[in-house]
């Protein structure tokens, strides 16, 4: 498909969406105010959730984990008092933190809170953030960058070069 044709098909279905009260809560999600799904704004909210069952995916305490995949695999963990040790363990590093707070966060309208990076150490050059807002794709109030209008379509693009201009703050591992 030709992308510039992609891009104003998707801008107006957003238009059209939110004409008849249906307000984008996160990159492909769209929902009235108060009505938005709580189970997906916990994973863009990094929020806990725990798994069961085969292949089941969870994140509890900083941790990533997997169940077993396929159903004989998964059975015999289960018989053997499902140990730690037969998940697939993924800890997150400071880094991977907060670049997934980066991603995670301007998936949604409600964007990035700054103060979040700082608690672990970290900010993103202001020059950086200025350059997107005088493109018009993202916005900044209340201590919280977002992504508007366009910037939806670059997402990717914005989120990939405001970790890539994220830098720790004295004494502390960061980005």
């Amino acid at each position: 498909m030709d992308e510039d044709l992609y891009a104003d098909m998707y801008l107006r279905g957003v238009e059209k969406l939110e004409s008849r009260g249906f307000m984008r809560y996160e990159t492909s999600n769209f929902a009235r105010i108060g009505e938005e799904s709580l189970h997906n704004l916990n994973y863009w909210r990094r929020g806990e959730y725990l798994a069961f069952g085969p292949s089941a995916h969870g994140y509890f305490g900083g941790v990533r984990f997997s169940a077993p995949e396929k159903y004989a695999p998964w059975r015999e963990y289960v018989k053997g008092g499902c140990p730690e040790t037969s998940l697939m363990l993924d800890r997150l590093s400071p880094e991977d933190e907060i670049a997934e707070i980066i991603q995670l966060s301007l998936r949604t309208r409600y964007g990035l809170p700054l103060d979040a990076l700082r608690e672990r150490g970290a900010s993103i050059a202001p020059e950086t953030i200025d350059r997107w807002i005088s493109k018009g794709y993202l916005e900044q109030s209340q201590g919280s960058i977002r992504l508007v209008g366009e910037g939806w379509l670059f997402m990717d693009t914005v989120v990939l070069d405001l970790y890539s201009n994220c830098t720790p703050s004295v004494n502390k591992k960061g980005c």
